[in-house]
């Protein structure tokens, strides 16, 4: 398979069918934001009355444009070519595209997704151009959480826990690790917020088969300090460990 396949399409091509729509730039709301309106959704399911979801039919090549329409959208002019040029990036994210459209990939199918790698790779931008590829198309998705969001004071003021934040299908934590900025405290204690959620999701995971994704700039051992080992552990069974490369494309 020809690498590049993913990046040949320039911004050009793809505005010629874009004429007359609306593009979204990815937004993260917020988890005390979110949080009255998934509950919202979730007392709508268990009384019958939500509504389906009339999703177009998606395939690999509709996907792939519609997703590399996005990216570009996000991305800077120095980056678009540095990406193109990475030969990680695009070894993996064509397969990401078949992982999330439900066509078999390299990855397996049962376990969430981890992107790691340090800044600048491009792991939440082409998480952020999958997930408003979803929404194009009339799919579900994933909900996007930013991590540092869950210390937010107002998170803190309600007193959510982590089984509060953990009752949705498929969630997508961006920048784990980054809301060590941050100080989450309970009564005066220190939680750590992640480690809570994580352990949730392990259990969900292995009780309902339900797929966290995350991202993260942290090495293994940074992970293992920040969360300690068992939790790691988890992630190791939880996720699919993808790299999109080994240094920053912004510069």
């Amino acid at each position: 398979m020809d690498t590049k396949e993913f990046t040949n399409l320039s911004l050009e091509e793809l505005r010629k069918g874009m004429q007359g729509k609306m593009i979204h730039s990815p937004t993260f709301t917020p988890i005390s934001k979110s949080y009255a309106d998934a509950i919202k959704r979730s007392q709508l399911q268990r009384e019958g009355n939500n509504q389906a979801i009339i999703a177009q039919p998606l395939d690999y090549a509709k996907a792939r444009a519609t997703v590399w329409k996005y990216f570009l959208l996000d991305a800077l002019d120095g980056q678009k070519e540095r990406f193109k040029e990475s030969e990680k990036f695009n070894q993996n994210v064509p397969e990401l595209i078949r992982y999330f459209i439900g066509e078999e990939s390299i990855f397996d199918a049962n376990k969430g997704i981890l992107l790691v790698g340090p800044c600048g790779t491009g792991k939440t931008q082409i998480m952020s151009a999958i997930s408003n590829m979803f929404s194009e198309f009339g799919h579900r998705g994933f909900k996007t959480i930013y991590c540092p969001d869950l210390c937010d004071v107002e998170v803190i003021q309600k007193g959510l826990s982590a089984r509060d934040i953990c009752f949705q299908k498929e969630i997508f934590f961006d920048d784990i690790g980054a809301e060590f900025n941050r100080v989450y405290n309970q009564f005066g204690n220190k939680v750590n917020i992640i480690g809570s959620i994580i352990a949730e999701r392990y259990r969900r995971f292995k009780r309902f088969g339900q797929k966290t994704h995350a991202s993260t700039n942290l090495s293994q051992q940074q992970m293992e300090q920040f969360y300690t080992v068992r939790v790691y552990d988890r992630m190791k069974e939880m996720f699919n460990f993808i790299s999109l490369g080994e240094k920053s494309l912004r510069s």
